[in-house]
């Protein structure tokens, strides 16, 4: 998150705010120089400047109504992305980039990228121990001796 974009300054006799100023640079004196001024309206003997950051709000992020991103380079890459991952039977139709290897289910258009990631990592892993694995055999063939 980066630092604030403006300050909100109030200057505040007690509970009452006497002014509010807006800036988009960190003040020293937003209200003059401090002195007897601040202290002639003070009911209670406490006034004081409050200085408030405000941040900027993050940018949504931008999704078609099916739940796919609306860019169509983001659609695009994670597209090629799916592709190049190439898992056996993945459904590509209408769009969608979907498949699942080894138990692990991936949905490449919806998915978040940090979920993506995970599962690629995990696939990586399975496809390793499987190709690692020893091979048993699925049937014994019995050689008879020949007469």
């Amino acid at each position: 998150m980066s630092g604030p974009v403006a300050w909100l300054y109030t200057l505040e006799y007690g509970k009452t705010v006497a002014d509010k100023k807006l800036s988009l640079y960190q003040l020293n004196y937003p209200f003059g120089v401090c002195g007897a001024d601040y202290l002639r309206s003070n009911d209670d003997g406490m006034s004081y400047v409050r200085q408030t950051p405000l941040y900027a709000a993050p940018a949504p992020v931008a999704q078609r109504n099916d739940g796919m991103p609306a860019s169509v380079n983001e659609r695009l890459l994670r597209h090629l992305l799916a592709a190049r991952v190439g898992i056996p039977g993945a459904y590509f139709d209408d769009g969608e980039a979907q498949g699942q290897q080894y138990g692990i289910s991936f949905d490449f258009m919806r998915d978040p990228v940090a979920d993506i990631e995970a599962k690629l990592r995990a696939l990586a892993v399975a496809r390793r121990r499987a190709a690692t694995a020893p091979v048993t055999p699925l049937h014994t063939t019995v050689h008879l001796p020949r007469k």
